[in-house]
């Protein structure tokens, strides 16, 4: 099938044998561990910036000060918190959740972390783990954090943690933690 058959309407010169040939563009070289679109340096940046929130999140649990904390979300974010069944839709219901859970001294650290960024959105996928210096309990989650870029930083717009439904205990743990 020629270009002409395919749009009659192509100029001349993009007839026939005349339809230029596309050149072969060498690949990068792609590991195992990571995608074409990883290997750019900006998407490497991004995504080492994006890994970095976790950090600013946890170290604004270590202030013990749940402003400080729920600074870091939008204002409409939504939080679906580990330790309650209750959905955070406002500042104040999620200053409420954090006051209760900065009160045991939450400490987290990623054990497996995945991140995808789409433009203005980033997604932080995983498990973490939290200890409680009060108690010296620890709890195994999965989270998704969604942050969005608002035009000068990223904002939490979405925050899933749930504990481990294989945990043997986990309800236990939930109770020992938290009564």
């Amino acid at each position: 099938m020629t270009a002409s058959t395919l749009d009659p309407a192509l100029p001349d010169d993009l007839r026939g044998s005349k339809v230029p040939k596309t050149t072969e563009v060498p690949k990068t070289e792609v590991t195992e561990q990571t995608t074409e679109e990883d290997v750019t340096p900006t998407k490497t940046a991004l995504k080492d910036e994006i890994a970095g929130l976790f950090d600013v999140w946890n170290k604004a649990l270590q202030t013990q000060e749940p402003k400080e904390v729920s600074a870091l979300y939008a204002p409409n974010a939504i939080l679906l918190p580990t330790l309650s069944n209750t959905v955070r839709h406002t500042t104040e219901e999620r200053e409420d959740y954090f006051e209760h859970f900065l009160a045991k001294g939450p400490s987290g650290v990623i054990d497996q972390s995945n991140i995808r960024t789409f433009g203005d959105l980033a997604i932080h996928s995983g498990i973490y783990t939290f200890t409680f210096s009060t108690t010296g309990a620890s709890v195994q989650a999965r989270f998704t954090f969604v942050y969005a870029w608002n035009g000068t930083k990223w904002q939490i717009m979405e925050h899933h943690s749930s504990l481990m439904p294989e945990a043997m205990g986990a309800l236990q743990m939930y109770e020992n933690i938290f009564f």
